[in-house]
């Protein structure tokens, strides 16, 4: 399989960490009340400093270790907070995608409404992205840029509201109209609560529910931070015989014959090339029926003293 040396990335290692090796070794691990609090790295080559990685709870508890000046580096996600710090003149504030997270909205295609390739399409076209570039770098697919798979010609939803809303009228007649299930984590609430009123702004009515993102229930759509995987194969994920039920990756029960063959190759072929121009054609096709709307790769912020 050509996707095998992928999954052979976990370090040969075991407890105490042995088999660590490079220029540091693991030194005095702390825990909290049964939660990892601090780990000591001691260099094994001569002039290296030792490091120390310390674990906070929330947020709010990492800001104010630096700020009473615990610790000299944090990496934040929220703008608005790393913002704050643009003002220190001991500190900078250092800006980088994470194109290892995409943030998603999942599209349930047992909902009956979000099967129509023209609702799919309203709902592509329902949020201003302008916006939702203050959060991260808009994504036109499932593969990221920095993927050797990624097709740089892909087209990029547009925000067109009035379309939106008017293939959402001629779509869905008065008797089928549905409250949709919209559900996400506290930690998503400023882009959620954004995506939920530009769905209502077309037409589409949703109740927004928050949930731990470990213990996600039942939902029609849902708003979350997907982990992309290395290599450009997605079989996981959306091939049809991935369910949930089937202890797969493919939550939303997308089942796409096209997109099923083309997994399947994808993940049978040696040839780089021809994998290449499988997966071009895998983000043409998952894009013109989309499984979700893929959103953004959320911006990270490392604030570090001078």
């Amino acid at each position: 399989m050509a996707i095998f040396p992928t999954y052979l990335n976990k370090p040969l290692i075991r407890y105490p960490l042995i088999g660590v090796a490079g220029f540091y070794k693991s030194g005095k691990i702390k825990t909290k009340s049964g939660y990892l609090s601090e780990v000591d790295l001691i260099p094994n080559i001569k002039g290296y400093s030792p490091i120390i990685y310390k674990f906070y709870n929330n947020e709010s508890q990492l800001v104010d270790a630096y700020k009473s000046g615990e610790i000299n580096q944090m990496t934040l996600t929220k703008k608005s907070i790393a913002d704050t710090f643009l003002s220190w003149k001991n500190s900078s504030v250092q800006r980088k995608v994470d194109y290892s997270r995409l943030m998603t909205l999942f599209l349930n295609q047992k909902v009956k409404i979000l099967t129509n390739k023209n609702i799919k399409d309203a709902i592509g076209s329902a949020f201003d992205y302008q916006k939702l570039s203050a959060y991260g770098e808009i994504a036109k697919g499932p593969i990221p840029p920095t993927s050797w798979g990624y097709d740089p010609n892909l087209k990029s939803n547009t925000y067109d509201p009035e379309n939106a809303s008017t293939i959402v009228r001629n779509e869905i007649k008065a008797t089928e109209e549905a409250k949709l299930n919209l559900v996400t984590s506290y930690n998503y609430y400023d882009v959620a609560d954004e995506i939920s009123g530009e769905l209502k702004a077309i037409g589409l009515n949703n109740d927004l529910n928050f949930s731990s993102i470990n213990q996600i229930g039942s939902f029609d759509m849902l708003l979350a931070y997907w982990k992309v995987p290395t290599d450009p194969d997605q079989y996981f994920f959306w091939h049809s015989k991935q369910t949930v039920e089937n202890q797969g990756g493919n939550i939303v029960s997308y089942n796409n014959p096209k997109i099923d063959n083309l997994l399947e190759e994808g993940r049978s072929t040696i040839d780089l090339d021809k994998r290449e121009a499988i997966y071009f054609d895998f983000q043409k096709n998952i894009i013109a029926d989309p499984p979700a709307i893929f959103l953004f790769y959320p911006y990270v912020y490392t604030i570090s003293r001078r």
